[in-house]
């Protein structure tokens, strides 16, 4: 079953009908987390922003694992923890100002 079918299945199993309209959001996000659906928390392809020796770089996603946590990873195999990552430069680069 690929990964779209499985996803299909879910939400074939997810009674729309029974959630009151006030409570859908939150009770939809505990239904597919309860079902092992994640977030990632970059996308294949997308650029993050890290800093080292005080400069801020930049890498793509390659791919991303998970094992109870996330790991992301470059196109050279260099492993990252994503809570050391930014989704933009200036969020990189306000970290480095406030580590000095």
């Amino acid at each position: 079953m690929t990964q779209k079918e499985k996803l299909y299945k879910i939400m074939d199993d997810f009674d729309v009908m029974s959630v009151p309209t006030e409570n859908f959001r939150h009770y939809l996000a505990d239904y597919l987390i309860s079902n092992n659906v994640v977030v990632l928390p970059f996308a294949i392809g997308e650029r993050f922003f890290y800093s080292d020796k005080g400069k801020v770089f930049s890498e793509k996603v390659a791919f991303v694992t998970y094992d109870g946590n996330f790991t992301v990873y470059d196109s050279h195999g260099i492993d990252y923890d994503p809570s050391d990552l930014f989704h933009m430069r200036e969020e990189a680069e306000e970290f480095l100002r406030r580590a000095e």
